[in-house]
């Protein structure tokens, strides 16, 4: 067990080195810019000195008060105490910071003290000034370059010791200052001691921290050369010993701070006065035994880099010094002379110059990192120099045989054209470079380029999977290969495949959120998202076995705008081995530039799908409209207009007019749940059913009861109709109607508008038909002269403008108040204007449709 996690970790490491050491970074710069911005120090330029007043009591005393500062000018002199700020009392000043803390520069804060002789308190106000702590500043600043620094050299060789040390040095001081970072990003009371989070934190932190002390001294002990007892066999055990020791001492003196347990002595969370000790102790040896290497070592070429770093050592150590020690004696304490205090950022220098010697010295190994880097920028390097030369000479030799008149205009032709030249050659070059040094990635180079030219004239999804099979089976030749597409149900197609057996075929089925989690985690660390028999099972579960006895080394999902297209699988190249390195990058960018020329394919072959479906809507668009009523014709004095525009290119909106004598006519809108083609095919069925049943004889609720009937085993669960069917007699001169659920009728006059609402649910709500004939009530009203009836559905009522409000029936009235005197066809062009006014870039989310009857 213990082996294969040891197996695991190492297959992990790299990676989750990267991980850590960038949110690392990421949270020690966060750190910095809220320590310069918002989280500056309050400072009121005094000192508080707590004062023993009695066996557990303590007072606090003001000492330094600087003559003119903040407080000088609020009243308080040396020996004045302190009794509360804004209000609070406390037994320990850093609740007094960080009360003060929280207040902005230039804010008044009230402080009651006891001035000296007397016994009675006052109040007095004191301005906050705010104050940069340049010794935390510099020492984050310090850590967060050496932790960048060293994780260049660790990337480098990553098996090496010194680059093992020297990032554990790195790695080490930027945990320094974990906790504050994690602090100042959370807040107040993220960290609370005894909370789960809060101990294992503490406990990696003190791991890591203890560890720091030892790394920074065995670095030294071997860099840039080994001393001889740095090679003792007991020397690594005598670190480890001296580790273990070092941790457990502080976890001992911070067991309860860290558990949140009351322990004398533990008072306060988070002292380790130990800490900073041997840290400034473990840098204070690395310069003793840099200096003793650099004075050893007679060769100048080697002493060339030491040296370099010695100065800034020298440089920062005498900034650290300067503030510690002589700081106090030229000025005065931080808070009141803070400038004295700003050398200690010279300790910056330090990481600066490491990295400097590392990259200009070529210590540490760094070549491995940067060697492709190096090759290419040196050929473009020589030919530039080349091409200058060139220009100069030929330059010189037309200045010597040409006149003055052309000599500028030679001259400039000839510069054009080994300008031109000069790109074709440096490709040439560095081609030549790529097959000398790296043959097997010129080869697979060679063919990745010839299918990114082919590629704009492959068209067809089919055409191009032919295309990569021919690539991976002839050209790169690899013994095994299958090309998977993505369908649904986290199911996988085989539709390519060389040199397999039926082990591959069927489907392959993967697990999305694994492979999301897995792709997720390696983006945020930089990498690209391989998988390998490592880590198959973790996304083919139940397929991870098949697809390694049949050889599958290395799959690479095909991803395109965050969307999986599908899966290249390999076994060996043609070399006998597993895709690695530079061959594995440019398969993956084979499988990305694949990725999006299928789904490019694929979105072609939707489009051109789209347009059909465009084509058969827009022809049952004119179905649909050739069914509702052309012209519509008076009855009598009843002036009547209507129409309906549907939201998509069918709706599930419906009005009929339907004439059955000559002093009878039924008026119908209905309302099928939800819009497209099933709602307009469910009301085209409709509107046959009603045809049948609008009889002289009929009532309004006789035809909504049958119809209900009728709809009930044809409707879907999920779906119901609202409708009204009104009657109107022009010999009575009545309109008896009924409401199936729909919204209600709204009949305008000169002196009142009123919604008519008789009781009724929707057809195909209740299947038994029982329930809806007991509810469902007629109502006749009179029809009378200057009168409007509005028949209309929840697509005007509900239509959403761009803020998302409603429409609503109050605009309705008004437009139909407004224009009474009108023809009710210029009243309902009115209505659909302003609806479509009102919705403006919003669009149209539902149909709509309007039917008015006027007596006149």
């Amino acid at each position: 067990m213990l082996m294969r996690i040891k197996e695991l970790y190492g297959k992990v490491r790299l990676k989750l080195i990267t991980v850590f050491t960038v949110i690392m970074g990421i949270l020690i710069l966060f750190n910095i810019y809220s320590n310069v911005t918002t989280n500056r120090v309050s400072n009121d330029e005094c000192i508080w000195m707590p004062v023993k007043a009695g066996k557990d009591s303590v007072v606090f005393k003001f000492s330094n008060v600087k003559e003119g500062g903040v407080t000088w000018q609020a009243g308080i002199r040396e020996g004045d105490q302190l009794v509360a700020i804004n209000g609070h009392s406390y037994s320990d000043a850093l609740d007094y910071q960080a009360l003060i803390n929280k207040m902005k520069e230039g804010e008044l804060a009230e402080y009651t003290i006891i001035k000296k002789g007397e016994t009675d308190p006052v109040k007095v106000k004191v301005q906050i000034k705010k104050l940069i702590i340049y010794g935390q500043f510099s020492m984050m600043l310090f850590a967060v370059i050496l932790l960048f620094v060293s994780f260049i050299t660790y990337l480098a060789k990553p098996e090496g010791l010194q680059q093992k040390l020297f990032f554990q040095a790195g790695f080490g001081m930027a945990m320094v200052y974990l906790p504050n970072a994690i602090g100042n990003l959370s807040g107040p009371g993220f960290l609370k001691p005894g909370d789960p989070f809060f101990v294992i934190l503490m406990l990696f932190w003190l791991i890591i921290v203890s560890r720091l002390p030892l790394s920074i001294f065995h670095f030294f002990s071997i860099f840039p050369e080994p001393h001889k007892w740095a090679l003792d066999k007991n020397f690594k055990k005598v670190l480890i010993g001296l580790w273990i020791t070092y941790f457990a001492i502080n976890l001992i003196g911070s067991f309860g701070a860290i558990l949140g347990i009351k322990i004398p002595g533990q008072e306060r969370a988070l002292q380790f006065p130990l800490i900073p000790v041997f840290i400034n102790g473990a840098f204070v040896s690395g310069l003793f035994l840099l200096t003793t290497t650099y004075l050893r070592n007679k060769d100048q070429a080697k002493r060339r880099p030491i040296f370099a770093i010695l100065i800034s050592y020298y440089i920062g150590i005498s900034g650290y010094i300067f503030t510690v020690f002589l700081a106090p004696v030229f000025g005065d304490v931080v808070y009141n002379s803070p400038e004295y205090y700003m050398p200690i950022i010279l300790l910056v220098l330090l990481p600066i110059a490491f990295g400097y010697s590392i990259f200009r010295y070529n210590l540490l190994d760094v070549t491995v990192v940067l060697k492709t880097t190096l090759v290419y920028a040196t050929a473009t390097l020589t030919l530039g120099v080349i091409y200058l030369a060139t220009v100069y000479i030929l330059g010189q030799a037309v200045g010597g045989v040409v006149t003055e008149e052309y000599r500028t205009v030679i001259s400039g032709m000839t510069f054009v054209f080994l300008a031109l030249l000069f790109q074709p050659t440096r490709d040439k070059f560095q081609d030549v470079l790529t097959r000398k040094f790296f043959p097997v990635q010129f080869a697979t180079q060679q063919v990745i380029l010839d299918f990114n030219q082919r590629l704009p004239q492959i068209v067809g999804f089919d055409t191009i999977l032919d295309a990569l099979e021919d690539i991976f089976q002839n050209r790169l030749q690899v013994n095994l290969c299958s090309i998977l597409i993505a369908r649904e149900g986290n199911r996988t197609e085989t539709v390519r495949s060389c040199g397999t057996d039926e082990q591959l075929s069927g489907d392959i089925f993967y697990h999305k959120e694994n492979l999301e989690t897995l792709i997720q985690q390696r983006y945020s660390a930089g990498e690209k998202p391989v998988i390998d028999q490592t880590n198959a099972r973790y996304i083919f579960p139940n397929d991870a076995e098949r697809l390694a006895e049949a050889g599958v080394y290395t799959i690479l999902p095909l991803i395109t705008n965050k969307k999986l297209i599908g899966f290249f699988l390999f076994g060996l190249s043609y070399t006998g081995k597993q895709f690695g390195g530079r061959d594995l990058e440019l398969m993956i960018t084979l499988a990305n530039q694949t990725a999006t020329s299928l789904e490019n394919a694929r979105l072609y072959e939707a489009e051109a799908e789209k347009v059909k479906m465009e084509r058969d809507l827009e022809l049952a668009r004119k179905i649909q409209q050739s069914l509702l009523p052309v012209k519509i014709q008076s009855l009598g004095n009843l002036s009547v207009a209507g129409d309906m525009i549907p939201a998509m290119q069918v709706g599930g909106d419906y009005f009929d007019v339907i004439r059955v004598s000559d002093s009878k006519m039924f008026i119908v809108i209905g309302d099928v749940s939800g819009k497209g083609l099933s709602a307009a095919l469910y009301m085209t069925k409709i509107q046959t059913l009603l045809q049948i049943a609008c009889r002289e004889t009929s009532t309004p609720a006789e035809i909504l009861i049958n119809l209900n009937k009728q709809l009930s085993n044809v409707l879907d669960r999920t779906s119901f109709v609202t409708m009204t069917v009104a009657l109107f007699d022009n010999k009575k001169q009545t309109v008896r109607f009924a409401r199936a659920g729909h919204t209600p009728l709204l009949i305008i006059n000169k002196q009142e508008e009123r919604f008519v609402a008789p009781q009724g649910i929707g057809i195909g709500l209740d299947r038994s038909g029982v329930r809806f004939a007991e509810l469902l009530i007629e109502e006749e009203l009179p029809l009378e002269k200057d009168q409007i009836l509005v028949f209309f559905s929840d697509g005007i009522s509900e239509a959403l403008d761009e803020r998302g409000e409603l429409y609503e029936s109050e605009r309705l009235t008004k437009i139909i108040r407004d224009s009474a005197d009108e023809p009710v066809e210029i009243i309902s062009e009115k209505i659909f204007e302003s609806v479509r006014n009102f919705s403006g870039k919003a669009g149209q989310h539902d149909d709509i449709t309007l039917v008015l009857v006027k007596p006149v």
